[in-house]
C-alpha cells in the first residue's frame, strides 16, 4: 500500500528552466547500479565518468565543479541525459524531488521541497497536505532498519493527531504550540526510557498531548519567538552560515549577509527587540504569513516524523522542526519575497541548504537549545 501526498504526481520537472537547479549546489551520490555502469563505459564519456566519480565513505559521488555536476550543460540540463537517456543518469536523479520511503508495512511517497517546482505545488495545494491511501504495491525495496510494526503504526497515529491539532488552531497560536510539541517530545522520551527502549519502545499515544501546558514565563517567550536574538546568532554563525556559500547558494548567502548588515551591531537586548520587531512588522503586512509558516510545519512532520522509527529522537526531530519555522520566519523577513514563485524559490533555496545537508542538521542540533 502506497500513501501518496496530494500533489505528487503534478510535478513535472522545469529543466532549463529551474532557477534553482538540482544539478548545483552539492554533490550527487551514485547509487551501486550505476557506478558499476559508468566503469565500463567506454571511450570518452566512459573516461569522463570514471574522473568525476569519487569515493566518500561508503559512497560515491560526481565530485563538482565549481559547485556543479559536470554533466550540467550551459542551457541548465543534464549532458549525461542529453546523451544518453534518463535511464542512464543516477538513480537520486532520476527521483528528485520524489521522496518514496517503505516501510515494510506500507509507503509514503512526497516531494522534496528543495525543488522550486514542488515548492510551488505545496504552495497551491496548502488545503490539502495529506497522504492519500491507495492500494499500489511499492516497487522499491524497505529500507527500514526497525521491525515493529505496532510501533511504526503508534508513530503515525502520534503524526496525524498533532497535524489534526495544527489544523485546528488559529495561526497567531503556532509558536506557543511548536513549545508544547517540543515538550510533548521531552515527555514521549522520557517514558520511551522509563519503558526500557533497549527492549521495546514506549507507545508515544501513551502520552496525552493536552496534558502539556507552558509556564507563563515559556507562554510569554514563544508568544515573541522561538529563538531569542542570541540563539538565534549562535545558531546562523556556527552552523548555518559558510562563505562557501556566495558560489553554491548563491540567494541564501545575500540573505545571511543581510542578517549580518541587520543584527552585527546590536547588543542582545536590542537584538531581541530587532527580531521582534522584523516579525512584527511582517505579520502586519503579510497577514497570512502565520498560516504559511504552521502549513510548512505541517508539511515537515508529513515527511520527516516517521524518523522516530528508526532512531526514536522525538526532541531532535521537533525540536530541528521549531529551527526551522523560527528560521524559514526570519529569512521571509530579510528577503521579503514578492509573488509565489519569489516563495517557491526561497523555500527550495532554504531547504536546499537546512535539509539535505547532513552536517549541517548535526551541528545545528549539537549548539540548538533544547528547551
Amino acid at each position: 500500500m502506497i500513501d501518496r501526498i496530494s500533489f505528487f504526481d503534478e510535478f513535472e520537472c522545469l529543466k532549463g528552466e529551474c532557477p534553482v537547479a538540482c544539478c548545483h549546489g552539492w554533490k550527487v551520490p551514485i547509487d551501486p547500479e550505476s557506478v558499476l555502469r559508468y566503469r565500463k563505459e567506454k571511450g570518452k564519456l566512459g573516461l569522463k565518468l570514471r574522473l568525476a566519480m569519487k569515493k566518500e565513505g561508503e559512497f560515491s559521488v560526481f565530485n563538482p565543479l565549481a559547485f556543479r555536476c559536470r554533466f550540467y550543460t550551459k542551457d541548465g540540463l543534464c549532458g549525461l541525459q542529453m546523451q544518453k537517456g534518463e535511464s542512464y543518469i543516477p538513480g537520486i536523479c532520476r527521483r528528485f524531488p520524489r521522496r518514496m520511503k517503505n516501510y515494510g508495512y506500507f509507503a509514503e511517497e512526497s516531494l522534496e521541497l528543495a525543488c522550486p517546482m514542488a515548492a510551488g505545488l505545496f504552495l497551491r495545494h496548502r488545503d490539502d497536505l495529506l497522504y492519500h491511501e491507495t492500494d499500489e504495491i511499492p516497487s522499491y525495496s524497505d529500507t527500514s532498519e526497525n521491525n515493529d510494526r505496532d510501533y511504526l503504526f503508534s508513530a503515525r497515529k502520534c503524526r496525524n493527531q498533532l497535524i489534526a491539532r495544527l489544523q485546528q488552531i488559529s495561526p497567531i497560536e503556532l509558536f506557543p504550540f511548536i513549545r508544547r510539541m517540543q515538550k510533548y517530545a521531552k515527555a514521549i522520551e522520557i517514558a520511551c526510557v522509563n519503558d526500557g527502549i533497549l527492549e521495546k519502545p514506549a507507545d508515544p499515544g501513551s502520552v496525552n498531548f493536552d496534558e502539556i501546558v507552558l509556564t507563563v514565563e515559556e507562554s510569554h517567550k514563544a508568544a515573541r519567538f522561538l529563538f531569542s536574538a542570541l540563539d538565534t546568532d549562535q545558531l546562523m554563525c556556527h552552523g548555518i552560515y559558510h562563505v562557501a556559500l556566495k558560489r553554491r547558494l548563491p540567494l541564501f548567502y545575500q540573505i545571511c549577509l543581510r542578517y549580518f548588515e541587520q543584527f552585527d551591531e546590536l547588543t542582545i537586548e536590542d537584538a531581541d527587540s530587532h527580531l521582534e520587531e522584523l516579525f512584527r512588522k511582517y505579520r502586519a503586512a503579510h497577514p497570512d504569513i502565520d498560516a504559511l509558516l504552521r502549513d510548512y510545519l505541517i508539511y515537515y512532520l508529513q515527511n520527516h516524523f516517521l524518523q522516530v522509527y528508526e532512531d526514536y529522537s522525538y526532541l531532535r526531530m521537533l525540536s530541528l522542526a521549531a529551527l526551522h519555522v523560527h528560521f524559514l520566519f526570519l529569512f521571509f523577513c530579510l528577503y521579503e519575497p514578492g509573488d509565489e514563485n519569489d516563495i517557491a524559490v526561497m523555500i527550495a533555496t532554504y531547504e536546499r541548504h537546512m535539509h539535505h545537508n547532513d552536517d549541517v542538521l548535526e551541528e545545528l542540533w549539537k549548539i540548538m537549545p533544547k528547551s
